[in-house]
Order: C-alpha cells, then structure tokens, then sequence
C-alpha cells in the first residue's frame, strides 16, 4: 500500500497535510499518535470511506481506477464501531464478508472465522446481544472470511483494522494479534490503528507516528518508541523501558509471547 500527498479536508479544516504513506505486505504495519492526531481519518482516506486527494495504490494499482469488487477481492477493512441494523446471528455476520471476497465459494470459513477468535458457539446467537468485545471478534472474523487466503494468484490480500483490540481484555488482545502476525507471516498485509503502544511494540513490523495530521516519526518500533520521540508526540514526558516504583504492580506483556 502506497499514498502519496495525502490531503483530506473535512468542512472548513484540514485533517491530513499531504503525507506519504507506505505499508508492505508480509508485515504489520502500526498507525499510532495521540487522539486526534488523525489516524482514523488515514485510515478512512485509505479505504475510501472519506474522499481525499493524493495517489493511493495497493499491489501497484491505483485505488481510484479498481471497481469494488476488486477492491473486495483484495481488501477487507475493520471500523472502529459497526452497526448492525437488522436482527443478523453472528454466523450470517461473518457470512456478508465471505460472501464478499473471493472465496465465497469455499465452505466453511465462516465457521472457521469464528473459531480462530474463540466464538465456536455463537453462530446462532444474534449479533446485538453480544458484548462489545465479542461484537469487535465477530466484526474481525467478518474480515477474515472475505480474505480468508493472505495470497491469492501470488497477489497478497490485505486487512486495514481500525483499533481492533480497543474493546477486548488482554488474554483476547493477544489472540487477536497472534492471528494478525500470522495473517502477515503466511504474506498478507496488515494496516492498523492502535493505541496500546506495548503491543505496538511487541507485534508491528513498520509503526507509522502521527502528530496534527501529519507523519511525525516512522521505521521499526525500536526507531519510533524512543523518550524523546512519543513525548513529542503526546505533548508528555513519557520514559521507554522503565521499571515502575517499587511495590507497584505492572504488567509485561511482551514477556508473555512465544512463553510456554
């Protein structure tokens, strides 16, 4: 995924400044910054739900000239919130996205879909009643099913997620993004917004730093997540790889992966 002189204007104001923005495939890419840094309005200019001017490709061909269909053929994206107007089970959920893809012919990735996130048992259950953790897997598992294959033809398909694991706890964080690095290991392409920038850490390839609309900071996460770097970024002093106070619990996720 390519852009280039991004701008995106929402009235009167300017959100996105005219920057470059590149993502391969076979790899995570982070999008993070502080709240209103403009993360989500990329991630929208991306996928078209909001018009903008500059030159978006994805695997060398500009977003502009592709029909849907082949836009769906390639890419599935996730929204921060989705709403489901009709009374849908979570299996006829995921089922909009696999009808949507190319493998809408091969059964049983809906079913699939769910059990890689953990919701084996809840086809038959109606998406509204479902918590907002579980409506955020239902909603990625609709993702999976439409690009279910990370390859297809030697042409990658890819995932734009927009803070998929903002509503879920941190065992579902976890298996959330294991998939995503798998996704992106087997030669997908994972473009995502994320706020927690420990498992930003842990798991992104490519971390791409926002800051009033524009490209603060960009390269691997031990080039991005520096002190001085994110205190710039969220107007903080904020400190890397520093121990809490004495006596004060604190949490290593990244001790966690590849552990057992």
């Amino acid at each position: 995924m390519i852009g280039k002189e991004i701008h995106v204007t929402l009235g009167r104001r300017e959100i996105l400044h005219g920057l470059d923005f590149a993502a391969q495939d076979g790899r995570i890419t982070a999008i993070v910054g502080p709240n209103g840094s403009g993360k989500s309005t990329l991630l929208k200019a991306m996928t078209g739900e909001i018009a903008a001017t500059g030159q978006m490709e994805l695997n060398g061909r500009d977003i502009a000239r592709m029909q849907p269909w082949e836009l769906a053929s390639v890419r599935a994206v996730q929204s921060q919130s989705t709403t489901v107007a009709f009374p849908f089970t979570v299996l006829e959920v995921v089922r909009l996205g696999h009808s949507a893809g190319p493998w809408a012919s091969e059964p049983g990735i809906p079913e699939a879909a769910l059990a890689r996130l953990g919701l084996e048992g809840y086809a038959q259950r109606f998406y509204h009643e479902l918590s907002g953790g579980e409506q955020q897997r239902t909603q990625l598992a609709r993702v999976l099913a439409q690009v279910w294959h990370p390859v297809q033809d030697d042409t990658p398909s890819w995932v734009f997620l927009d803070e998929p694991v903002s509503s879920l706890d941190i065992g579902h964080q976890f298996v959330v993004m294991d998939l995503l690095a798998d996704y992106a290991a087997r030669g997908g392409g994972v473009i995502t917004v994320m706020h927690d920038l420990n498992l930003t850490a842990i798991y992104a390839d490519h971390v791409v730093l926002m800051k009033d609309g524009q490209v603060l900071a960009r390269g691997t996460p031990a080039q991005v997540l520096t002190d001085a770097t994110l205190s710039q970024a969220y107007d903080h002093p904020l400190r890397v790889n520093r121990p809490a106070p004495s006596g004060v619990p604190y949490l290593l996720p990244q001790a966690c992966r590849g552990a057992g």
